[in-house]
């Protein structure tokens, strides 16, 4: 999923969501984003 993507997608379903990396197993790597700062955050760090 893109970055443009993921945004579109947050805002259509409301914060927070829960957000991860592609497989990745075990919930390693998943936070809960509480807003649009956040979920570009994440993505950078990802």
């Amino acid at each position: 999923m893109t970055e443009a993507v993921a945004r579109e997608v947050a805002a259509g379903i409301g914060y927070p969501v829960l957000v991860r990396p592609s497989y990745v197993l075990g919930g390693r790597a998943m936070e809960i984003v509480y807003d649009e700062n956040d979920l570009n955050r994440y993505m950078n760090e990802a």
